[in-house]
């Protein structure tokens, strides 16, 4: 297997490494899932989350081991995936809060609460005034 195939980190920092792996990972979801799920066997990697899009690996293990260790598990796990692992299905679930009738998907909860809060100092500023 050739360099080319196992990539080249990215970025690290302790506990966590970005690795680049398009030649092998890009338009390969099977074995991005076999990536996955190679690395995520291994107790002291917590998450790998391959992107079949951009080719990068995203790897999250304990603080303990070392980048050089982890950059060692990455490039066998990309050389030897596992293999007849279902690709995971990487949308994300659809989670609606229904705070308001007239809340919807066109409207993101945190300006719908904005406008709350907007509304309900508004209301505030009036009455006061109003005592004056």
């Amino acid at each position: 297997m050739n360099v080319l195939c196992t990539g080249t980190p990215r970025s690290s920092i302790p506990g966590r490494i970005r690795w680049d792996a398009r030649e092998r990972l890009c338009g390969q979801p099977r074995i991005a899932a076999g990536v996955e799920t190679t690395l995520e066997n291994i107790p002291e990697i917590h998450s790998a989350r391959a992107n079949t899009v951009t080719g990068r690996l995203l790897v999250k293990f304990d603080i303990h081991l070392s980048v050089s260790d982890v950059a060692q598990l990455i490039k066998k796990a990309l050389q030897h995936p596992m293999t007849d692992v279902e690709p995971r299905n990487n949308k994300k679930p659809e989670h609606q809060l229904i705070l308001h009738p007239k809340a919807n998907n066109n409207i993101s909860v945190g300006r719908w609460i904005f406008d709350l809060l907007t509304s309900v100092l508004r209301s505030y500023l009036v009455l006061s005034l109003m005592r004056l």
